[in-house]
């Protein structure tokens, strides 16, 4: 008897012509994610934008903070820690940068001089200063999921 061999080849490019993003493709997308390129649905899903509609519910603060949280965020981590070479971001690498912060406590000093200037620059309400901790947290829930577009569909 003859046993067929069927191999799933994953990464690389191999999904691409499926539409799925290459590593390439979400790097450059997510180093210059931008605020109001995205908006957060109730299920705080990430959802981008790929028509004139807006999100109706996008002027609430906790989602205005959260998503220039995460612009600001990114922006911090391509200058400070990528010394502006965009070209070296990597989604999985940056990853591991803020999961190390909020598992281990490492990078404390830097991300919190970042997330101090993010309140002093951005927070208005005390009610929204939240401690280091929970900013990067809250942003980690946005990062740690797949960004869908309008339609239901994923995108990253």
């Amino acid at each position: 008897m003859m046993t067929e061999h069927i191999s799933f080849l994953f990464g690389s490019g191999f999904s691409a012509p499926e539409n799925i993003p290459t590593v390439g493709a979400i790097n450059k997308k997510l180093r210059q994610l931008k605020k109001d390129e995205f908006y957060l649905g109730s299920d705080q899903r990430a959802f981008f934008y790929q028509t004139e509609w807006r999100d109706p519910n996008g002027w609430m603060t906790s989602s205005t903070i959260d998503r220039l949280f995460a612009q600001e965020f990114i922006a911090f981590y391509c200058k400070e820690v990528l010394h502006d070479d965009l070209d070296a971001f990597n989604y999985e690498v940056f990853y591991d940068y803020f999961s190390e912060f909020l598992r281990y406590q490492k990078h404390k000093d830097a991300i919190g001089k970042f997330c101090e200037t993010f309140r002093t620059t951005y927070i208005k309400d005390s009610v929204w200063a939240s401690d280091d901790y929970n900013f990067v947290w809250r942003f980690s829930k946005i990062f740690n999921q797949r960004f869908w577009t309008a339609d239901g569909s994923e995108i990253l």
